[in-house]
């Protein structure tokens, strides 16, 4: 499964809408998020054997481009576009400016945009659905026409912002209309007339539905994120826990750890809160591969700067995923490691989250309350020794249930310390 395909599927409010022929399909998709101490990790690609370092380590990662070509068409001059070129994802919306879910994609779009300016590029093609929406074509011909004058985008908006308002007009008045806006988005009112009803700009509409249908687009609005086709109207949180899990590639490691531990010594782990420290006595006797990557993970500065993403009161609290969704990681995966009597019974006790067997990476949770139901499946690899005030008065949060949640309580920087 791909990445952006677990992110939709994860998305607490996904609603499959689209403007395709004469059927309207509405269907809620139940959430999987799981509570604070299940699994919380995605797969990001096919797993595959690590060659060399850490023993029981897998790659997942998703740090490189994907090695299947896209089937549509790459970005290119002629594309009308908005957002840096080096952005972690690109979004090419087949759109309809009739298509009601179009409209309500736009704003959705827009908001991204304003809150991820750096991480986002945005590509917009035509899709007119001439079969379905009697001005879908001369719509299209309005937004190339205020193109011309360098003034798509603004048509582009106008044209979902009032929808309802120009939707039911007879075609020869929906001229009329196009016409009366021209000036207020500082258009030259004549050229654009004159544009608006060229036969290259109804050439231009007539043939983005010819190669729409020839690329086998069925509705829209149709997106395409990175290379990837969605079949989806999604929500912001969905697309925006993307653009966080794409920006996460940047950051993954191409390789699993290297040994950076020795089983015989003891080592403390001193995560600095703005509340307080948390200090952590590590159990590499018990768990040497999740201390290793731990500590790995730390003297690289993994952790700098991330929050506890889900906190429940009298259960938990997780952290370990600098993009803050509670579904990122390192890159890798490790096994296992459970110890016979060795068991979450108690507050304080610090585990791997984990998505299954063997599915360890960089997120950890420290119990608040004894869960020895834990102790089969998720590895035990150390115990708060002081901080436990600071991790009780942790705020609580969950991002997987509302990613929209103000900001938690964040570890500045985690020092290990060696003897």
């Amino acid at each position: 499964m791909s990445l952006v395909r677990n992110i939709l599927a994860l998305n607490l409010a996904l609603v499959l809408v689209s403007c395709r022929g004469n059927l309207t399909t509405t269907t809620a998709v139940a959430s999987t998020a799981t509570a604070v101490l299940s699994p919380a990790w995605t797969t990001l690609a096919t797993a595959t054997v690590a060659p060399t370092y850490m023993a029981g380590c897998t790659m997942i990662s998703s740090a490189t481009a994907p090695t299947e070509p896209s089937f549509y068409p790459a970005v290119n001059d002629s594309d009308w576009t908005l957002g840096p070129v080096n952005a972690a994802m690109t979004i090419i919306e087949y759109g309809d400016f009739q298509c009601q879910y179009c409209a309500q994609l736009a704003p959705i779009l827009e908001q991204l945009r304003a809150d991820y300016p750096a991480d986002l590029r945005l590509i917009y093609r035509h899709f007119p659905q001439a079969s379905l929406h009697d001005k879908a074509l001369l719509a299209v011909q309005a937004a190339q026409a205020a193109g011309m004058q360098g003034r798509f985008w603004q048509m582009n908006a106008l044209l979902y912002a009032r929808q309802v308002e120009w939707v039911v007009l007879p075609v020869d008045k929906y001229k009329d209309w196009l016409v009366s806006q021209a000036a207020g988005l500082g258009l030259e009112p004549k050229l654009f007339a004159s544009d608006l009803v060229s036969q290259e700009n109804a050439t231009f509409a007539e043939q983005a539905w010819k190669d729409g249908l020839q690329l086998g687009l069925e509705s829209t609005p149709a997106l395409v994120i990175n290379g990837e086709y969605q079949h989806t109207l999604v929500s912001y949180s969905s697309l925006a826990t993307a653009i966080k899990l794409f920006k996460l590639r940047e950051r993954q490691f191409m390789g699993c750890p290297p040994v950076v531990i020795d089983p015989l010594k003891q080592y403390t782990a001193r995560l600095h809160l703005a509340k307080g420290d948390i200090a952590i006595r590590l159990f590499p006797e018990y768990a040497p591969l999740a201390v290793n990557s731990f500590v790995f993970l730390a003297r690289q500065g993994w952790f700098d700067g991330i929050t506890f993403h889900s906190v429940v009161p009298g259960i938990g609290a997780q952290t370990g995923d600098p993009s803050g969704t509670g579904l990122g990681g390192p890159g890798y995966a490790f096994v296992n490691e459970t110890t016979p009597g060795l068991s979450f019974d108690k507050p304080g006790l610090v585990g791997m989250a984990n998505a299954g067997p063997d599915s360890n990476g960089s997120q950890f949770f420290i119990t608040l309350a004894p869960q020895p139901e834990l102790s089969s499946s998720h590895t035990l690899f150390g115990e708060v020794i002081s901080g436990m005030d600071v991790v009780a008065s942790l705020t609580p949060r969950n991002s997987l249930q509302d990613p929209n949640l103000p900001p938690g309580d964040v570890i500045m920087s985690v020092t290990i310390e060696e003897r």
